[in-house]
């Protein structure tokens, strides 16, 4: 699916506290899941979105929920992948 061909649609959840070790992957997967169920002609797919701010700012999918999610904030979905690149230790 295109960005242009997006739905524009609102959900509100409360992420409950037991998911403060969960990634930002887990909780947009809340939102895709209970969209494709509804919209079987136009799916989402979840490797391929990310969460934005109210601001515009990037969440990194692969980011802990209790990190980086503010209580009571508004986020949304956008088009694309975003993960934080892994961390390559260096051997001395």
């Amino acid at each position: 699916m295109e960005e242009s061909e997006w739905p524009q649609q609102t959900s509100k959840i409360q992420v409950p506290k037991s998911w403060q070790e969960k990634t930002v992957r887990d909780v947009i997967g809340l939102f895709v899941t209970a969209y494709n169920k509804k919209s079987v002609d136009r799916q989402i797919d979840l490797d391929e979105v990310h969460f934005a701010n109210s601001e515009g700012g990037k969440l990194y999918s692969n980011d802990i929920v209790g990190s980086v999610l503010e209580d009571r904030a508004d986020y949304y979905i956008k088009f694309g992948k975003h993960e934080r690149p892994a961390v390559v230790k260096a051997k001395i």
